[in-house]
C-alpha cells in the first residue's frame, strides 16, 4: 500500500511470494517462537525494493524518513539505495527486539557511506512513543514513512486500545495502529508505503480505520 497524505490512495497487490528471495541477512533469522511473540514478519529483499519504487520523487528537500519497526533494516536499505544519492536524509528507526539492534546499527553504519545520512535508533515502543508525540505536539514530523508493521489483534481492554483512543484512533489490530500513527506523524504531502493485509477494506471492525486514512 502506498499513500500520500492527501486525498490520494493507491494500492498494489502482490499475488505470489514464491520467487522472492530471502531478505538481506546480516544475522541468523529469529526463532519462530520469538518472531511470533513480537508479531514479526520479515520483509524479503525483492518486496523491499518494490516498495522503494512506489515513492514519488521530490527533489531539493531533506527527507525525514520513519521506519516504525525496522528489524535488521531491509526496508531502510532498499529506500536509501534508491533515494539516498544526492539527498539529505534524517532517519528515525524504531526497533524493540534487542536481538536485532546490533544488526540494524551495522546496516545504518554501512549506509552512512552511501549518502548524506543522519540516523537514530529508538528502542522504545513505537505506539507509546508516537502517542506521546501526538499528545504534546513537540515531536518530529516526517516526509516519508516505510513500514512492514506487526500483525496482532488489540483487545478492548488492552493498554494499546486505551492510549490509541486518547489520540482519536480506534482500531483492532497493531498493523492498523502503526499505519494510523505513522500517517498522523507525516507532514502535509508526506508519503507512506506499507505492507498491510486487505482485511481493512470491508467489514465493521475497520470502519473507523478506513475513515481515518481517507480523511
Amino acid at each position: 500500500m502506498s499513500l500520500e497524505k492527501s486525498s490520494f490512495l493507491q494500492t498494489h497487490r502482490l499475488d505470489s511470494l514464491r520467487d522472492f528471495e530471502e531478505p538481506f541477512a546480516l544475522v541468523p533469522p529469529a526463532c519462530s517462537e520469538r518472531k511470533s511473540s513480537l508479531c514479526q514478519f520479515v520483509t524479503p529483499t525483492t518486496i523491499a525494493d518494490f516498495m522503494s519504487l512506489l515513492f514519488l520523487p521530490r527533489r531539493g528537500e531533506t527527507i525525514r524518513l520513519l521506519d516504525a519497526g525496522a528489524g535488521r533494516g531491509a526496508l531502510l536499505h532498499a529506500f536509501l539505495r534508491r533515494h539516498g544519492e544526492n539527498s539529505r536524509i534524517d532517519l528515525t528507526a524504531y526497533e524493540i527486539d534487542e536481538n536485532l539492534i546490533d544488526s540494524l546499527r551495522q546496516t545504518l553504519h554501512l549506509l552512512r557511506g552511501q549518502s548524506s545520512l543522519r540516523s537514530r535508533i529508538i528502542t522504545t515502543d513505537f505506539v507509546d512513543d508516537a502517542v506521546l508525540n501526538l499528545r504534546d505536539g513537540s515531536g518530529q514530523r516526517f516526509t516519508h514513512a516505510i513500514l512492514n508493521p506487526p500483525y496482532h489483534k488489540i483487545k478492548n481492554t488492552s493498554h494499546y486500545r486505551k492510549i490509541l483512543r486518547s489520540v482519536g484512533i480506534e482500531t483492532v489490530n497493531l498493523y492498523s495502529a502503526f499505519l494510523s500513527l505513522s500517517l498522523a506523524l507525516l507532514e502535509p504531502l508526506g508519503q507512506l508505503v506499507a505492507i498491510i493485509p486487505r482485511s481493512f477494506c470491508n467489514g465493521p471492525y475497520y470502519r473507523s480505520f478506513r475513515k481515518f486514512i481517507s480523511s
